[in-house]
């Protein structure tokens, strides 16, 4: 795991190899036998009310209890705790304060996109960026944005992004040359909060 935080425009860490390759290989075959439950995304409120039909255009699979695992014992690794607690932020300490989360897989194809926004009633967004190697799409970069400040996070396999489900953000439209799971761009998103 490379480690690294950022404060603009909103505070963020990004974590490259966030996943050993098994876990990384395990999460993407998961997804690959799934492709039938796959779903168009809505954007939900917590209640569960739709909303902003033209914000999102994608695919979303629930995340399975075993994706669940895998995120969270490497997220509440030892190495992920020595960071956060020695980080400046406050923000990032609450990371050690969850205890609950929940989570969805997006996969973007071509033409798919997602539009600003934000994480409703949650205190920390943590998307992982994942595709089959060697990648055969282009965008899906991962923007953050506060006020009229913009900062694209290029897409990268591996890369775990960090960030208050409160920012706004949003993914750039990807291009694919076929609309097969396996050229998708994916992410898995948990959100980490307090019961």
């Amino acid at each position: 795991m490379i480690i690294k935080s950022y404060n603009e425009p909103h505070s963020h860490i990004l974590i490259e190899d966030f996943l050993p390759k098994f876990a990384m290989e395990y999460i993407y075959n998961t997804i690959i036998m799934n492709e039938k439950d796959l779903v168009k995304g809505q954007m939900m409120k917590d209640n569960g009310q739709k909303y902003d039909d033209d914000k999102k255009e994608n695919r979303t699979l629930d995340i399975g209890n075993d994706m669940m695992s895998i995120l969270q014992r490497y997220l509440f690794s030892d190495q992920m705790r020595t960071y956060v607690y020695e980080h400046r932020n406050v923000l990032f300490r609450t990371l050690l304060d969850t205890n609950a989360g929940t989570g969805i897989v997006s996969i973007y194809n071509d033409g798919d996109y997602y539009k600003w926004h934000i994480d409703f009633n949650r205190y920390l967004t943590c998307s992982l960026q994942l595709c089959h190697e060697p990648r055969t799409f282009t965008g899906g970069d991962f923007m953050l944005k506060y006020k009229d400040e913009i900062k694209t996070i290029p897409f990268k396999n591996n890369l775990l992004i960090i960030f208050p489900s409160s920012a706004e953000h949003s993914v750039s439209v990807v291009h694919t040359k076929t609309k097969k799971l396996e050229d998708a761009r994916m992410s898995v998103q948990y959100w980490c909060y307090r019961q």
